[in-house]
């Protein structure tokens, strides 16, 4: 007898503020991202406590590809849930325990466990300057290597062209329904 799972819903609501050196922030509108299906394979390492994956451990933004600007214009996107890299990685960086906490409904911080999580890292002056287009966040085996690990999530977005006159703090809530 076939069953469905109880894990039938999972997103990712991401939200990017951009401090400049002059003073001004940006903050962009929260967008929802796609989860992937490197999600279920990363899951099955950890609930078997696989010694050779760890969780969630690199955020990576990549270049993308120029032929997206116009289809995010019109809103026709698409993704591939197979996916398992970014289209052009530009770097990526650690994600710290400490930079992961649980939240409630309001994206606020608890101390209690529960099916929200939020990862906030910070870009700073001098990381990953170029062509931003896209982002995935990496576990398994991933490395601080471009192209390593089990990519769990993909996002492609509006152009943010990276210099050393911003930092960029990105954050995402993962919900597990």
């Amino acid at each position: 007898m076939k069953t469905e799972s109880a894990l039938t819903n999972c997103m990712g609501l991401v939200q990017d503020i951009i401090i400049y050196k002059n003073g001004h922030v940006e903050k962009r509108e929260e967008s929802f991202n796609t989860i992937i299906n490197g999600i279920g394979k990363l899951a099955a390492a950890l609930f078997k406590g696989d010694p050779a994956y760890t969780p969630l451990s690199y955020w990576a933004v990549g270049q993308g590809a120029a032929t997206w600007d116009a289809l995010i214009t019109a809103g026709t996107i698409t993704y591939d849930m197979s996916t398992t890299r970014l289209v052009n990685e530009l770097g990526r960086k650690s994600i710290p325990l400490s930079s992961m906490t649980f939240v409630n409904d309001d994206g606020d911080a608890i101390l209690t466990l529960n099916n929200r999580i939020k990862i906030t890292v910070l870009f700073d002056w001098d990381e990953c300057n170029g062509e931003w287009r896209e982002f995935g966040i990496f576990g398994g085996n991933a490395t601080s290597g471009v192209n390593t690990g089990i990519m769990v999530n993909h996002k492609i977005h509006k152009l943010i062209n990276k210099t050393n006159e911003m930092k960029v703090e990105r954050s995402i809530i993962f919900t597990f329904n």
